[in-house]
């Protein structure tokens, strides 16, 4: 009966155990799978951003040679010197920690060795030669050939100076991608090699760009005779993969993705750019989990291959789905919960990939280039030569690509066109740098105008751009400050109300005092006057008024009413000089620029802002009574040196001490400019806020007793009037501000 009753339990549990072990395994193999699929997911959007970020990489690459090339076949020959070229390429070899360096090559025909051999020892490199390597693999001079491609100038100079003077074309590698590359007018990147300076462990590799004299690229057979030489980047291929980045989402992926890097246009068993080190073939590692791009770098098709790390695998290992089936074996009933939170996972990851590939072709889209035009100028003939992107810019016709200089500036704007044609005629003499207007089709445009002053041949490069959002930006920025500033001056003027109602309090009570006294006795004086006039009408006895005038404290009366006099003099003097003070402070007489007595403007600031400082600090005005007068805004020059003087002030009162601090006020003529400047014996500012204390809203005061406002409007009215505004601090000992203004005003100030 035992028997019977335990076999009809495992008949009835038979298909509950059954479902729930067939559940529990479909369950284990649908987890498995959606790790695999999550994982692979992932793995694909971090070789995604890695691939991204090389190829961002490699554009800049490409793009900066190209533009080096551009200028040298804009530019006369001749026209950049060996510092001209350190500073064309400075600031792309510092932001850009890959490119290992930039090097111009010239075509150098033997005839013309000697002399550049001889012009770069002039330039400083004493033991410059041609060079080319030797059997053994060391540097040697270069063999006699009919011509030569050295490395002419280099930079960065200092980590690559072994490479100075090698001919490129004593390489085959080299050689071929110099020929490739000029027989098809175009850029040409070498195949893997070793780089001249290199001591680690990395391939490195060359983008040659040809630099062609004006007739530019044309047919092999013409290109070989316009050839002048080329623009080479050299670039470490590891440094290029593994560049740092600031993007999260790269440095994320850094180690978790193994990046390859082929060359398919070598040889076989040259095709490994890198790593070095590693040996696999594409096919190999496209056996397993990969991402890979295939594209051209200047002539070459290379092949990037992401593959995951030891470090990737190890953290996507599908450990989960193995304690899931034993959990779910013990715990059928929950199986269904558990699917959907891991379904819910794999959505959520496909959705992450689906938007990191928005997220591309949005990078995709707003990554550009900004386009420079430029116009070449004939300055004997007053005639200009220019492209399509000159020709829209300035608002041209389309056909139209050189004239005279009226031409070229036929939609400029009238204000700026006569100051714009003496720029451009005298660019032989003088370095241009200006802003002018663009008037096309009812829109007005911003230019700015830029070129140096070593115009060759009588001809000069000038270089446009377009700046009218800059410019509108500027101005907006400018009125949200003159806003305010605004506010920032009745603000001070709510401050300084208290204070001053003080400072003319204390003259006003001893005033009264005075006249009361005054008062009084003259009410005894009038009463002896009486007396002896009523004395001498009726003959009275003068006995008494002889008495009643001893009785009066004559020598007392002779000596004080005429201080209490002076004294009434001196304080209604005070209270008028504070009132006028206040008058020409709160309305100055122009919102305009004038000349000003900036000495006279300064006393009047002391006069309002007195009560500020008076408990804290004694002032001194250090000021040059032959200083000529300024011209500028009063109220706001004003306005300055109150923000200026109460800072001083606050900065004392918080150093604390028994004894008072002391403000001076100083004022010198420069030459062609005024200095002011604020002294203060204060707390001082500590060296990592100097550079921040001009920046709007940046305060080092507690909240509430600062807004970080007042030095940076400041800086903005001084800068408005053409001037300059610094500060100097020693920590502990105070600091100094000091303001130079020109004598005469900027126009538009």
């Amino acid at each position: 009966m035992a028997i019977s009753q335990s076999a009809k339990i495992v008949r009835q549990l038979l298909p509950t155990s059954v479902m729930g072990v067939l559940s529990s395994l479909a369950l284990f193999g649908i987890v498995f799978l959606v790790e695999r699929d999550s994982s692979e997911s992932r793995f694909a959007e971090l070789a995604e951003q890695r691939i991204i970020a090389i190829r961002a990489n490699i554009a800049i690459a490409q793009g900066s040679v190209n533009l080096l090339a551009a200028h040298f076949a804009v530019a006369p020959a001749g026209s950049t010197s060996r510092e001209g070229f350190r500073r064309l390429v400075e600031q792309t070899l510092k932001d850009h920690d890959f490119i290992q360096g930039y090097s111009w090559d010239p075509r150098v025909p033997h005839d013309q060795r000697a002399l550049y051999e001889e012009v770069a020892r002039g330039d400083g490199l004493n033991s410059f030669v041609f060079t080319e390597r030797d059997a053994e693999g060391g540097l040697r001079p270069a063999v006699q050939r009919d011509e030569y491609i050295p490395i002419y100038y280099m930079e960065p100079m200092a980590s690559n100076r072994p490479a100075l003077g090698f001919d490129l074309a004593s390489q085959p590698i080299r050689r071929l991608a110099l020929e490739q590359g000029r027989d098809k007018g175009a850029p040409e990147a070498t195949g893997r090699i070793t780089l001249v300076q290199e001591h680690g462990g990395q391939y490195g590799v060359l983008i040659l760009a040809p630099v062609f004299d004006k007739a530019g690229p044309a047919d092999p057979y013409s290109n070989r005779r316009s050839l002048t030489g080329y623009i080479s980047g050299v670039f470490r291929l590891g440094d290029l993969i593994s560049s740092s980045s600031s993007s999260a989402a790269v440095t994320m992926a850094l180690p978790m993705v193994d990046i390859h890097l082929f060359d398919m246009s070598a040889a076989e068993g040259e095709r490994r750019l890198f790593p070095k080190q590693d040996s696999r073939t594409p096919d190999a590692l496209a056996a397993g989990l990969h991402i890979s791009e295939s594209f051209a770098m200047a002539g070459r098709s290379w092949l990037l291959l992401a593959t995951p790390s030891e470090a990737f695998v190890a953290a996507s290992r599908p450990a989960a789905s193995y304690v899931l089936l034993v959990v779910a074996l013990l715990f059928t009933a929950f199986y269904l919960l558990l699917l959907k939170s891991r379904i819910a996972q794999a959505e959520k990851a496909t959705a992450l990939a689906r938007e990191m590939g928005r997220a591309k072709l949005r990078l995709g889209e707003a990554q550009r280039i900004a386009k420079l035009a430029s116009v070449e100028l004939d300055l004997s003939q007053g005639l200009f030569t220019t492209g399509d992107d000159a020709v829209e810019m300035l608002g041209l016709p389309k056909s139209q690509t050189g004239g005279s200089v009226d031409f070229l500036l036929q939609c400029a704007h009238p204000d700026d066109r006569m100051m714009v044609r003496d720029a451009l005629i005298g660019a032989a003499d003088q370095a241009v740098d200006l802003e002018f207007r663009i008037e096309v089709g009812g829109e007005v445009r911003v230019l700015h105008a830029l070129a140096d002053d070593l115009a060759e041949e009588g001809r000069s490069i000038i270089t446009l751009q377009d700046i009218t959002a800059r410019k509108a930006a500027e101005e907006e920025r400018a009125a949200m400050i003159e806003r305010i500033a605004e506010t920032d001056r009745f603000e001070a003027l709510g401050t300084l109300a208290g204070g001053i109602a003080h400072e003319i309090n204390t003259p006003t009570q001893y005033v009264g005092d005075n006249l009361t006294f005054m008062k009084e006795s003259q009410a005894e004086l009038l009463e002896l006057a009486q007396a002896v006039r009523l004395g001498a009408r009726d003959d009275r006895d003068w006995q008494s008024i002889a008495d009643k005038a001893l009785a009066l404290d004559l020598d007392f009366l002779a000596t004080e009413l005429p201080n209490a006099a002076d004294q009434a003099l001196d304080g209604t003097g005070q209270i008028a000089k504070i009132v006028q003070a206040i008058k020409e402070f709160s309305y100055p007489s122009s919102k305009s620029a004038h000349p000003v007595d900036l000495n006279h403007m300064i006393d009047v600031v002391a006069t309002v802002t007195r009560n500020q400082w008076k408990y804290v600090a004694e002032m001194d005005c250090d000021l040059d009574h032959d200083l000529p007068k300024v011209s500028a805004v009063e109220g706001e020059i004003n306005q300055v040196l109150v923000n200026l003087i109460v800072n001083a002030a606050q900065a004392i009162a918080e150093k604390g001490g028994d004894a008072p601090g002391r403000i001076t006020v100083r004022t010198r003529r420069l030459e062609s400019e005024v200095e002011l400047s604020v002294t203060d014996t204060g707390i001082g500012i500590p060296a990592a806020n100097l550079k921040q204390i001009f920046e709007m809203f940046f305060t080092t005061k507690a909240p509430g007793q600062g807004t970080g406002q007042g030095l940076a409007i400041s800086r903005s009215i001084i800068h408005r009037h053409g001037g300059q505004i610094s500060a100097e601090s020693q920590p502990g000992l105070g600091a100094c501000f000091r303001i130079r203004l020109p004598l005469t005003q900027p126009q538009g100030a």
